[in-house]
């Protein structure tokens, strides 16, 4: 009986990951606030909540952060307002021809100055901050929405 429990997760892993369930489904998609009524292609928000999904899939190895193409979005619409340095518009770059490879589209031969460019450590810690920050976010508002119920 003992060798069965082991196999079993404890609660609090259990709990974790109801609680990453509920934000893949319910978690908003974190704009600058100037863009809150914008509308999401639909394409783009199902590729976000794949995203979520595959991140909750790493059962060990869960990590509470937004996803790159939340990044790429809130970037994008950042963009609108104020105009991206050389860093950012080099993030952005990188996280557009990831989001279109995946989709297999193909991006070469726009902007060929990016092509096949990669970030440096400064701009992927900036990614998982900004990731991180995504993440708190959406939960702050989870809380706000279901507290609310």
């Amino acid at each position: 009986m003992k060798a069965e429990t082991e196999l079993l997760p404890n609660k609090k892993t259990v709990d974790k990951h109801i609680k990453g369930l509920i934000h893949c489904i319910f978690a908003p998609i974190v704009v600058p606030p100037l863009y809150a009524n914008d509308k999401v292609e639909d394409n783009i928000y199902v590729r976000i909540t794949l995203e979520r999904f595959c991140n909750l899939a790493k059962y060990d190895e869960f990590e509470e952060e937004g996803t790159d193409t939340e990044c790429m979005i809130y970037i994008s619409k950042a963009s609108f307002m104020f105009p991206l340095d050389k860093e950012w518009a080099e993030i952005y770059f990188f996280l557009f021809r990831k989001y279109c490879e995946s989709l297999k589209i193909d991006v070469s031969g726009i902007l060929p100055e990016y092509e096949g460019k990669s970030i440096d450590s400064f701009q992927e810690y900036e990614i998982q901050k900004m990731k991180k920050w995504i993440y708190k976010v959406q939960k702050e508002h989870l809380k706000i929405r279901f507290e609310a119920d």
